[in-house]
């Protein structure tokens, strides 16, 4: 079948819409790089133009919408910059992209790395090794601070407008503030605030002027007011920290405001082994505390959503801790394993919530006429059992199969009525 003579037609037994399955639909119809229109069930289609999937699900491409992919686990992220080691960063963040786009993922955004490593890697995909890339380059961070060994720091307003317009000359698609210290940078307090409003506002006046959005890396409650006052377009892991408890409790005034503004929450982190599915047994009563703060912190997403904020899902990750560059799976997964949380609305994270946090909303985490044709097809129903993500039986990235087979190696040429 010539798939690249006009539209053709993707079906399955199910597809999602808004993490569920729909009663209405079961395929899509594209054209070129688009989703042209949904097909409905029962409709007869074009002989030679169908592929279908027995068995199978088509969702939207998931979105890690918080990754570093030119780092890989274990490494010292303390280490002076060097050009090897930019070198070996692109070739981390090459070898990553195609990995995660082999597991679904067809949009990434990569909030930090060395130089100008993921800007490089965006440039040098093409549409069939790796995902959609978004790329916030070096973060901004203050002396001393969180990623401060590869990120530009900056102390006053002056200096923070500045860091915002080397960046916009780097070649970034947003800025990445941080606003508090991190658990990777020892010495730096991820319950108190690096910058102050005046700083934070200097950034984000910049950025708008540079129409580049603003992500702010908060765990703290101090940090998490800067962001909301200052009006970024994400926080990052929103761990609500205090000096005496990390994660801490979400405050209602500030969750409120997060609604109003339309902020979106990225949840993000670490996975400790404990609540990685498949990857270890732990006993009743034996998580490790690591593991009590992550499960805290996904309680607080939750919180948030019941709310009314959008909630996306990142990795955080560097990757190498697990197989098959299936980070955010396995997230997903322990999301549903041990937080309780319901597979569709994970899916619904994973999706929408992803294009949210990017700015995307309108053109890619959901299966809508107009938007790219960015598809996933998994055997089973992940909106029930999310282990289903991991039987990836096709990717399709702007309408390309790039991952995966056609269903027995080729396209079923029957005139479909289902």
């Amino acid at each position: 079948m010539n798939t690249a003579a006009g539209p053709r037609y993707i079906v399955a037994d199910r597809l999602l819409l808004g993490g569920v399955p729909s009663a209405e639909f079961d395929g899509v119809e594209v054209d070129g790089s688009l989703i042209l229109a949904l097909v409905r069930r029962g409709t007869a289609l074009p002989v030679g133009r169908v592929v279908h999937y027995p068995g199978a699900t088509i969702l939207p491409g998931v979105v890690d919408a918080h990754t570093h992919i030119c780092m890989a686990q274990g490494e010292d992220l303390s280490q002076p910059v060097t050009e090897e080691l930019l070198a070996s960063s692109v070739e981390q963040g090459l070898l990553s992209a195609e990995g995660m786009l082999a597991t679904g993922v067809t949009t990434a955004r990569d909030l930090g790395a060395r130089g100008r490593a993921a800007q490089l890697v965006r440039s040098s995909l093409t549409g069939r090794n790796g995902p959609r890339l978004v790329v916030s380059g070096r973060p901004i961070t203050s002396p001393d601070g969180h990623f401060a060994s590869f990120g530009i720091t900056a102390r006053g307003p002056r200096e923070a407008a500045q860091a915002v317009d080397t960046l916009a000359e780097e070649g970034v698609d947003l800025v990445k503030l941080v606003l508090t210290g991190g658990n990777l940078t020892p010495g730096t307090d991820p319950s108190s605030a690096q910058f102050t409003l005046d700083e934070v506002r200097a950034v984000t006046k910049r950025a708008r002027a540079h129409r580049l959005r603003v992500a702010a890396h908060a765990h703290g409650l101090a940090g998490i007011e800067l962001a909301v006052e200052a009006g970024v377009d994400t926080i990052e892991h929103c761990s609500w920290a205090t000096a005496e408890s990390f994660p801490g409790e979400p405050v209602r005034l500030l969750v409120d405001k997060i609604v109003e503004q339309g902020i979106t929450v990225v949840v993000a982190g670490p996975l400790p082994l404990d609540l990685a599915g498949g990857y270890s047994s732990p006993s009743p009563g034996s998580l490790a505390p690591i593991a009590g703060r992550v499960l805290k912190a996904w309680a607080n997403a939750a919180t948030l959503i019941e709310a009314g904020a959008q909630v996306a899902l990142g990795t955080d990750s560097l990757f190498g801790q697990f197989p098959g560059f299936q980070d955010l799976i396995v997230r997903a997964e322990a999301l549903v394993a041990h937080g309780s949380w319901d597979p569709a609305r994970v899916v619904e994270l994973m999706t929408e919530g992803g294009a949210a946090a990017l700015g995307l909303s309108r053109s890619i985490g959901r299966l809508e006429a107009g938007w790219q044709a960015d598809l996933l097809v998994v055997g089973g129903d992940p909106s029930t059992d999310i282990q289903c993500l991991r039987r990836a039986y096709a990717v399709y990235k702007d309408g390309q199969l790039v991952s995966g087979s056609l269903p027995g190696g080729e396209a079923d040429d029957r005139n479909l009525r289902r």
